[in-house]
């Protein structure tokens, strides 16, 4: 009888011996589909203004609606411009200045531009090389009979009433990107 129950406290200890070791060696990991979908939401990805500008859909149906979606940006990815500054121009009158990054394809000069608060000439020139550092904001709501199905810079929103006021203004709805996102490389 007593070697019965030494044989089964043997295996129990060996049981729990062998549970440790395969919990230590990785092969149970708690949480691991978790934080795997929220990295896989959550992504960071560097693109020049042209490849940013090539990754834009838009779709504009006057009678009812307008998109814009990025093909490979989702809500909430971090995103990283890094270009050089083509054009820089400070407006007074609404005191952002306005970046431009110039490109030609197809014998096409094309342009993408990016508004930034206040003035910020006497840091940046053209020639310069930058980053802009911004997240991807799904916005989507209804004004006046149109629907609105745009993915933003979440830091040029403020909120739906300042988007529909901005518009009947004759602006774009958002406000210029803060100084914080814009960095010398």
């Amino acid at each position: 009888m007593w070697g019965f129950c030494l044989r089964k406290i043997n295996v129990i200890i060996f049981s729990i011996f062998l549970i440790f070791i395969i919990f230590l060696s990785g092969c149970i990991q708690f949480g691991t589909d978790v934080d795997d979908k929220i990295n896989q939401k959550n992504k960071l990805i560097f693109m020049s203004a042209k490849e940013l500008n090539e990754d834009i859909t838009r779709d504009l149906n006057w009678s009812d609606g307008f998109s814009l979606q990025y093909n490979s940006l989702d809500d909430g990815d971090q995103l990283v411009i890094k270009d050089f500054i083509d054009g820089i121009y400070f407006n007074e009158e609404f005191t952002y200045t306005k970046i431009r990054f110039e490109w030609n394809m197809d014998n096409d000069s094309n342009f993408f531009e990016i508004k930034i608060q206040g003035n910020i000439n006497s840091s940046y020139n053209i020639g310069d090389e930058i980053t802009i550092s911004i997240t991807i904001k799904e916005v989507k709501l209804i004004y006046n009979g149109f629907e609105f199905d745009m993915e933003i810079f979440k830091e040029q929103w403020v909120d739906e009433e300042f988007f529909k006021s901005d518009i009947d203004l004759g602006g774009d709805g958002f406000k210029p990107l803060p100084q914080s996102c814009i960095s010398s490389v």
